[in-house]
């Protein structure tokens, strides 16, 4: 091998070694309704879909604030998601608890959030492809649960 080959390896080598392994990621965020109506509560993940059903990536996620919108992130805090298709799932916050003040004179009493809220589910998959240019908004349709 000549004195250039090998000076080519070590530096193609050098640079593949400091590589951290982050993949690219771009801001993500929209809302998440059910029924047209805003959900209040829960997180949203965004799983990076390779060759077949592999992961090819580190996932996002993000919470769902009281006007039904999320932000992701993945390596910082809002920095978005990998660039690529990903696998959308919702994750409910049920079995959450509250303290609610009645007019009686007893200790406040705990409620379920269920009990005042109607429940709301993904039917089957949703897949979403963060692009590299442009904006990356979405909106995620969820439906009322059938229980």
């Amino acid at each position: 091998m000549t004195r250039v080959g090998i000076l080519c390896l070590l530096s193609l080598s050098f640079l593949v070694g400091c590589s951290n392994g982050n993949f690219p990621v771009k801001p993500v965020h929209g809302r998440v309704l059910c029924n047209g109506q805003p959900v209040t509560s829960g997180s949203i993940s965004f799983s990076p879909v390779g060759a077949g059903t592999l992961e090819s990536g580190k996932p996002a996620s993000g919470a769902i604030a009281k006007d039904g919108t999320f932000k992701l992130s993945t390596y910082d805090r809002f920095d978005g998601a990998i660039v690529g298709k990903h696998r959308v799932e919702y994750v409910g916050s049920e079995g959450e608890e509250s303290e609610e003040d009645g007019n009686t004179e007893s200790a406040p009493t705990k409620k379920s959030k269920v009990e005042k809220t109607v429940s709301c589910v993904q039917k089957g998959p949703i897949t979403l492809e963060v692009k590299a240019t442009g904006e990356n908004v979405f909106e995620i349709e969820l439906t009322k649960s059938t229980e």
